[in-house]
């Protein structure tokens, strides 16, 4: 399908204001992580362990789409605060797994509490006047930009 023809002034307005969304969702759940010691990142990482279960630095870094540098400063981060530890890898010898922790399953289950909470505030407000058609149009839109960046993305690493 031929790409459609958006000026460039529409396709920056749209950009902006999803990157605006982004960075006022972010400084919501970024002043209850400052209260427990934890980065966004750090947070990210946590969620993804608490679904996924383990995985090593390298897998992770793919999927987040950076360095593992990037990664196992992160992991090295949480692991002194106790939320994640190493587990011997059966496939591989000389690279570990992580997993989460007790004490970082407890922290995810708050974050997990203290979000719903503030994201059911945000949401009674931020879904004012937009009907369910309109937000079926959004998110069909957002999973459109998702794949084409995680696209060219891939096809310039």
């Amino acid at each position: 399908m031929p790409a459609q023809k958006y000026s460039m002034t529409q396709k920056y307005s749209m950009t902006w204001k999803i990157r605006k969304i982004h960075k006022l969702l972010s400084q919501t759940s970024n002043q209850y992580l400052q209260s427990l010691g934890l980065s966004v990142g750090e947070r990210a990482v946590i969620e993804f362990l608490s679904k996924q279960g383990e995985i090593t630095v390298p897998e992770l870094a793919r999927l987040f789409y950076v360095s593992r540098q990037n990664i196992q400063v992160r992991m090295n981060g949480l692991a002194k605060k106790n939320f994640v530890k190493q587990k011997i890898n059966p496939a591989h010898k000389s690279s570990v797994l992580w997993v989460l922790t007790k004490e970082g399953k407890e922290v995810f289950s708050k974050i997990s509490k203290v979000e719903k909470e503030l994201m059911g505030n945000i949401e009674e407000g931020l879904f004012t006047d937009i009907s369910e058609e309109e937000v079926l149009n959004v998110n069909k839109i957002l999973t459109k930009f998702t794949k084409n960046l995680m696209r060219n993305l891939e096809d310039n690493l």
